[in-house]
């Protein structure tokens, strides 16, 4: 064959080869490079929200319940809610402050605490006043405060709201603790065991938020040695106030905005007294802690506490006071900024808010 017709053949195949790396014209076309992308939706924020299985937190107790939805359904579209049980606020500000937590019902005592070393919360609501009692073990005869001298008295933990009152009640009575070089004895116990070991008179009292106070009194046959309004202020301070991060109260408002009125709504309830809030309370606290209350307890329990939104400035101070007081400050924390009630909407019930 001579090299003309080689050189065909060849160039021939290379055209088959090419044509055949080509697309079809049935080939659908590459992307268009400068199209938009489709747009994304906006993933849910989750909402992470801390609270104890108490009477005292009655608003986040109902409002997360199952059957009641309050604060999910505020939050509808917005945000979902990823909510923490507690047993006391020093551990519940430490995963506020970790951003496990980016609101919680807790007390006054570490919310303060928690606020002067670091500022990283605002107040943006009360939930409940009143609400602790001092309580004595049957067969242990404690008449006041004094005879406290000696015994072994219990609160949910160091640090707390409770815990911070006995010691304040302590130091006016001029009892000194045992690492004081005195005889007294101040152990945290987790209040689910408070009824255990009053029975077994390894307690002698209990410094404790409701409905234990009166799950003590009805079911250990224990007596109340200061009710509610004696042991401090006449009743009129915060058991359980609602705090949320700052970040997240930032990036947030306008969840927190929502959820602050889903409050409202559910202490308004609660304020009434109505027989089917209160059902439905102990259906859920039965759920939280495997125990539901005798009709007694609660009827005790919810008779002691007043559940308002409204801000009280001045007993947040005198509780920063007692802090410095009793060795949980150096000094008088400064309050200023910590409160912000612009989140509430038209307070109905207890005092006028204010801030601080």
């Amino acid at each position: 064959m001579s090299p003309g017709p080689r050189l065909t053949l060849v160039a021939a195949l290379l055209l088959v080869v090419a044509l055949g790396g080509c697309p079809s014209p049935q080939s659908a076309p590459p992307p268009d490079a400068g199209a938009p992308e489709p747009e994304r939706q906006p993933s849910a924020v989750t909402m992470r929200v801390g609270y104890f299985p108490n009477v005292t937190h009655a608003q986040a107790v109902l409002g997360f319940s199952a059957q009641e939805q309050t604060f999910a359904a505020a939050l509808a579209g917005q945000a979902t809610l990823d909510t923490k049980v507690f047993n006391a606020g020093p551990s519940a500000m430490e995963a506020l402050h970790a951003k496990a937590l980016d609101m919680c019902f807790v007390g006054p005592t570490p919310a303060i605490n928690a606020y002067g070393r670091g500022g990283d919360l605002v107040l943006v609501a009360n939930v409940a006043n009143g609400g602790s009692l001092l309580m004595a073990r049957k067969g242990c005869e404690i008449a006041g405060v004094r005879g406290l001298e000696g015994k072994k008295t219990s609160v949910p933990q160091l640090g707390n709201t409770q815990d911070a009152m006995l010691r304040h009640l302590l130091g006016r009575e001029g009892i000194r603790l045992k690492d004081q070089g005195g005889s007294t004895t101040i152990l945290p116990v987790e209040n689910p065991d408070v009824l255990t070991l009053f029975v077994r008179k390894e307690l002698d009292a209990a410094c404790v938020p409701e409905p234990w106070g009166a799950r003590l009194e009805v079911e250990a046959g224990a007596s109340v040695v200061l009710d509610e309004k004696a042991i401090w202020r006449e009743g009129d301070y915060p058991v359980t106030v609602l705090v949320a991060r700052k970040e997240f109260l930032a990036e947030h408002s306008d969840l927190v905005r929502a959820f602050v009125g889903a409050l409202q709504e559910l202490t308004d309830r609660l304020a009434q007294g109505r027989e089917a809030d209160a059902s439905a309370l102990n259906a859920e606290l039965k759920t939280l802690t495997g125990q539901e209350l005798k009709p007694e307890v609660l009827s005790k329990a919810l008779g002691r506490i007043q559940f308002t939104t409204a801000a009280n400035p001045e007993a947040l101070r005198a509780m920063a006071e007692v802090m410095k007081e009793v060795g949980y400050a150096d000094t008088v924390p400064d309050l200023t900024g910590m409160v912000d009630t612009s989140f509430l909407p038209q307070v109905t019930t207890g005092p006028p808010a204010g801030g601080s």
